[in-house]
């Protein structure tokens, strides 16, 4: 096996995000589902061995039937991809065959590659890489639109060195004459020195990549700083990220600073799994301040004041961890399942969640799905699974506040089939399954304390 395969029995999704449906709530790792007719991506090129293999874009329709269109405003030579889907259903859109007209690829360039995907009733979308080198990116609409982003990405593993793919953001702008400025936290390709800020102009559907000139975990584009005058969408992408002999895709769109909080639940879909070679299923929290003085209090139990600029990990031991800070933060979640890894940036407790979250089960899986949810205690008793009811002893509360209840489960969905969670009465937030296995990868040693672990601002 190489340096960069994957394990041939079946792939291990990193699911870990959430979907909001009840009063308040947040994700782990997929990233919440945001409803709407309106979404922007810049799609992301990343490492693929086979390129036959499908890249799809996964939409779910609610009460109302929807016509999805994908086009690029800023190419007219693109033909509009364009499909209807069903009332209450789920549809997965092939574009391998037209990747590389979508992908923004190069560096420090405007291309005319930005993705407008409009529908005519409300839906929920997410961008899906599927092989070796998985990942889903959840669409966000017109949350993800914003004038100022801090970029995050985990902190504590490099990118695999075969192929010096190092980590990377994707900008698209929804409007003429978008001005841009972007101050990384290291330095870029194309010779821009850390610190220094980059200006250019962008129009409607022009997107824009950089990318970090480092492979090391510490090179990274993290606390990178983005301002514009027009809305945009932007995605941190984590391509062959090394957690262990393997790599893998590691991606988001995410939100802006507009969209984050002070209060996030975080969800531990490996506590307490049974296995021999445990140290490879891990859930890692990665904090950014906004603010100087930020005092960061875990399960209630403070830790030392963080100041913008700098971050702070630590591993997940509890099922369910309450994160607060004084100040508005950001905070981003990986899980690792054996050789796999997904992240997410989470959503904070005030955000509103969706009614009706859908993802479809993956083909080449062996392992049953893990539900994470997230919601108000007094609607745990009003959730369905597929249609079925599911019953309120699933939930547990969140550890120091009794007005939040939690859900880790795993259920016995088959592989390539929908899951369907809902919740009548409000919002909620849950998130898409997780997948622990059953297969046994040789014995990797463990990178990662649980015990938190400050980053200083200033590094190269």
């Amino acid at each position: 096996m190489t340096a960069y395969s994957k394990p041939s029995q079946a792939r291990r999704p990193k699911w870990m995000a959430g979907f909001l449906l009840a009063l308040l709530l947040l994700t782990p790792l997929a990233s919440v589902a945001q409803v709407d007719t309106l979404f922007w991506f810049a799609q992301p090129d990343v490492w693929r061995r086979y390129t036959t293999l499908p890249v799809n874009y996964c939409v779910t329709t609610f009460d109302q039937a929807a016509t999805v269109t994908i086009d690029m405003p800023a190419d007219p030579s693109f033909a509009p991809i364009t499909f209807s889907v069903p009332a209450n259903s789920f549809h997965q859109h092939n574009v391998a065959s037209l990747y590389s007209q979508m992908v923004t690829s190069t560096s420090n360039a405007a291309r005319n590659r930005g993705l407008r995907i409009r529908a005519t009733a409300p839906v929920s979308c997410y961008f899906e890489v599927t092989g070796d080198n998985s990942e889903i990116y959840t669409l966000k609409g017109r949350n993800g639109l914003g004038t100022d982003f801090l970029v995050p990405t985990q902190t504590i593993y490099p990118n695999h060195p075969t192929f010096s793919i190092s980590s990377s953001i994707e900008i698209v702008a929804t409007e003429d004459d978008t001005q841009v400025e972007i101050t990384p936290r290291v330095a870029l390709t194309g010779g821009v020195a850390a610190g220094s800020t980059t200006f250019f102009s962008l129009n409607r559907g022009q997107t824009y990549r950089v990318r970090s000139s480092s492979l090391s975990a510490n090179g990274h584009l993290y606390n990178t700083l983005i301002h514009t005058t027009k809305p945009v969408a932007v995605n941190s992408t984590d391509d062959l990220v090394e957690p262990t002999a393997n790599a893998d895709l590691v991606g988001e769109q995410i939100l802006p600073v507009s969209q984050i909080g002070r209060r996030y639940v975080a969800l531990n879909s490996f506590y307490n799994i049974s296995s021999p070679n445990q140290h490879l299923y891990s859930s890692n929290i990665f904090i950014f301040p906004t603010q100087d003085n930020t005092i960061v209090t875990v399960n209630g139990g403070p830790l030392s004041p963080i100041h913008r600029g700098s971050s702070l990990s630590f591993r997940l031991s509890d099922p369910a961890t309450l994160i607060e800070a004084n100040n508005p933060i950001v905070v981003f979640q990986t899980t690792t399942s054996g050789f796999e890894m997904g992240g997410t940036m989470l959503p904070h407790l005030e955000c509103t969640g969706s009614h009706r979250v859908v993802h479809k089960v993956p083909t080449d899986i062996d392992q049953q799905p893990k539900l994470a949810i997230v919601v108000a205690t007094e609607n745990k008793a009003h959730f369905t699974l597929n249609g079925n009811p599911m019953p309120a002893s699933w939930f547990q509360t969140v550890p120091g506040d009794p007005t939040l209840s939690y859900s880790l489960r795993s259920v016995a969905i088959p592989a390539d089939s929908i899951i369907s969670v809902e919740n009548a009465t409000s919002p909620t937030t849950p998130r898409p399954p997780t997948y622990t296995s059953s297969w046994t990868p040789s014995s990797v040693p463990t990178r990662q304390s649980s015990s938190p672990t400050t980053h200083p601002t200033s590094t190269t």
